[in-house]
């Protein structure tokens, strides 16, 4: 009995002893994948997933940056803006590139008032400008055909012929395209897309003030559509009638005011800062050079001022220069000099009125404030601001289907645009002398003695009893010095025209 329980008691033990070797085998095992937690303990192809270490079965990604590939330049990606018809006619803009003008890459485009620099043929076009290398390097399609240009030499088209209430949208092709279409698409291409299936009646009409004094522009549209034979064709018109008041210089309050800077006082390199203004500030600013009624500059020399206070150049009129509009030092337009003449209605010359302020530092100081003169603001350069313009704009024309695949079209169009510029005046400056020798083969140049006008008007014997006072040099401390008067024939003419209104006609 004994031995039993011992055999029993023994072989309890051994069965005990095999788990708990088996538990201490088995421990380290455990142990380790506990610690590993880290991308780290993974090996090249794994990765950590819920702490274990797999299999990395992910797609890869082949990013290609450049190909040898040959594609077709007509079916390559390019930049494309994509403007809105009814956001075009929800602006209120009076003309179309007016709006299109706004887009950044059309900034340099030519608007209406921007045609009233050189008179001929450019009054009122509207020609748009991609990067501003010029209207000639962009092209205008019209439902990606060529459109009829309007400037006259070049393909250059006004988009204002185009129908404004008939554009569904306008693509801008930022990118250069003389690879599709030659060298007119060298900055890019602007297509207008017109609407195929127009049906109804729309009137669209504007009246827009565009000076404080009161000048319009007003604008009239109407457009007709219908579509028959189940949609597949499509027949419409359109009309506009537009009417643009002239804008003058005169118009505009702050350019007639001319306000502007008048020249005071000079001051030495040595003491660039005397407290003294070295310009003020002017209203009704005038140039004597360019009177209307014409401005008489008798022969003289200016007296100078001392050179530790340069305000005034010191100058002399020698004999020999006998062309004197050539020749700044001997026509000094100045109040103190007593040589310069206007004329009164009569045509008689009177001494020139110089206003209430002149300019007080420089050799001629031919820009006064009031007084006789051009109005430097307003009458000195271009007259126009906006031109004068009435236009007239009909388009009709239809689209049929003939199947999905063929669709024919046909269009008619008549514009009349009319337009009235007014130019810079014309100008002349001539020199009156006593000797004939000099005026073979020169036309700046006029003999006074034997003109009837100079003779009758006293302007001859103006000229005749003219004596041109002598100065002496000024010394660093002292002003120059009247030294004597000597007789001196010769004079200078300038005068201003008419100004110059011209007109261009578009059909």
């Amino acid at each position: 009995m004994s031995n039993t329980w011992d055999r029993e008691r023994l072989l309890r033990s051994t069965i005990l002893a095999g788990f708990a070797a088996s538990g201490l085998a088995f421990a380290p095992a455990v142990a380790q994948d506990a610690v590993q937690t880290s991308q780290a303990d993974c090996r090249p192809g794994e990765v950590l997933v819920n702490g274990a270490c797999e299999v990395d079965t992910s797609e890869e990604r082949i990013v290609i940056t450049g190909s040898r590939i040959a594609r077709s330049a007509a079916n390559a990606p390019t930049p494309l803006i994509q403007l809105d018809g009814d956001d075009i006619i929800l602006s209120g803009e009076p003309n179309i590139v007016d709006y299109l003008a706004d887009v950044p890459a059309l900034q340099g485009s030519v608007v209406p008032e921007d045609t009233t620099g050189s008179n001929l043929n450019d009054g009122g076009l509207s020609l748009l400008n991609l990067r501003d290398l010029g209207s000639v390097r962009t092209l205008v399609l019209v439902d990606g055909r060529r459109h009829v240009g309007s400037s006259p030499g070049t393909l250059s088209v006004d988009v204002d012929t185009i129908p404004s209430m008939l554009v569904e949208s306008v693509e801008v092709i930022t990118g250069g395209q003389s690879a599709v279409y030659g060298a007119d698409a060298v900055s890019g291409v602007v297509n207008f897309i017109l609407r195929d299936d127009f049906d109804g009646i729309e009137v669209d009409a504007t009246v827009a003030q565009i000076n404080q004094d009161g000048q319009l522009n007003s604008r009239i549209s109407a457009a007709w559509g219908d579509n028959f034979l189940d949609g597949r064709l499509n027949v419409y018109a359109f009309g506009e009638y537009q009417d643009t008041e002239e804008v003058l210089d005169f118009d505009i309050d702050w350019k007639r005011e001319s306000w502007g800077y008048l020249g005071n006082d000079s001051d030495p390199a040595s003491a660039p800062n005397d407290g003294v203004w070295d310009n003020v500030l002017a209203r009704d600013r005038r140039d004597a050079y360019f009177a209307r009624g014409g401005v008489l500059i008798l022969a003289g020399g200016a007296p100078g001022t001392a050179t530790n206070d340069p305000d005034g150049p010191f100058s002399t009129c020698p004999v020999a220069f006998n062309h004197i509009w050539a020749y700044s030092g001997c026509i000094p337009v100045r109040a103190d000099t007593g040589n310069v003449y206007s004329f009164a209605a009569d045509g008689t010359p009177r001494p020139y009125d110089f206003g209430y302020a002149q300019a007080g530092a420089g050799l001629s100081r031919r820009v006064s404030a009031g007084g006789d003169g051009l109005n430097s603001g307003t009458e000195f350069g271009q007259g126009s601001r906006i031109p004068r313009s009435e236009a007239y704009r009909f388009q009709t024309g239809f689209n049929f289907e003939l199947n999905p695949s063929i669709t024919v079209f046909g269009e008619a169009k008549y514009v009349e645009e009319e337009t009235f510029d007014t130019g810079q005046p014309t100008f002349w400056q001539i020199t009156l002398w006593d000797n004939p020798s000099f005026y073979v083969g020169n036309a700046f140049l006029l003999d006074y003695t034997d003109n009837a006008y100079a003779l009758q008007s006293g302007l001859a014997d103006l000229i005749n009893n003219h004596q041109r006072a002598v100065y002496s040099a000024p010394t660093e401390t002292q002003d120059s010095q009247l030294i004597g008067y000597v007789t001196d024939r010769r004079a200078a003419f300038g005068m201003f025209a008419r100004r110059v209104r011209s007109s261009t006609t578009v059909t």
